[in-house]
């Protein structure tokens, strides 16, 4: 399985796409694109939207490390036109709005940090205990599946 596909489906990514896959000194580097013509959902009211008002600069999340290495995802998200809501940022499948680290990341400092000081936590994952603290505030949602 190529490590593109891998992560894809970790991410649970529909409407998007990995385009490539860059290892760097201190980390791997995912780039992120939207996949073909496919219809992205409103970051507020999560309804898909027709209209792509603008493109966005590129933004990073920190994911869960790959192999002693961090990993970081790179993508340029779009403004939708929403009918509900107007024009809004999308939704990011991976990580939660105004968050700068993924979901799957943030579970598992939500999850260390019950065991672990914050800046034992922090330095586990290579964050900021401010960062820790800021993750350990926000209710934890696990998703298991058989």
């Amino acid at each position: 399985m190529l490590i593109e596909t891998f992560i894809r489906k970790q991410l649970r990514l529909k409407a998007h796409r990995v385009t490539r896959v860059e290892e760097k000194d201190e980390s791997v580097v995912v780039y992120i694109d939207r996949l073909g013509r496919r219809l992205l959902r409103c970051g507020v009211c999560r309804q898909r939207c027709r209209e792509v008002h603008s493109t966005r600069p590129e933004r990073e999340w920190r994911d869960l490390a790959m192999r002693k290495l961090p990993l970081k995802l790179r993508y340029c998200p779009r403004r939708l036109d929403c009918p509900r809501c107007g024009v809004r940022v999308e939704d990011f499948p991976w990580a939660e709005p105004w968050a700068r680290v993924t979901t799957a990341l943030a579970n598992a400092v939500a999850v260390l940090a019950r065991e672990l000081s914050w800046q034992g936590t922090a330095r586990q994952y290579g964050l900021n205990w401010k960062s820790v603290a800021t993750i350990g505030k926000r209710p934890v949602r696990t998703v298991f599946k058989n």
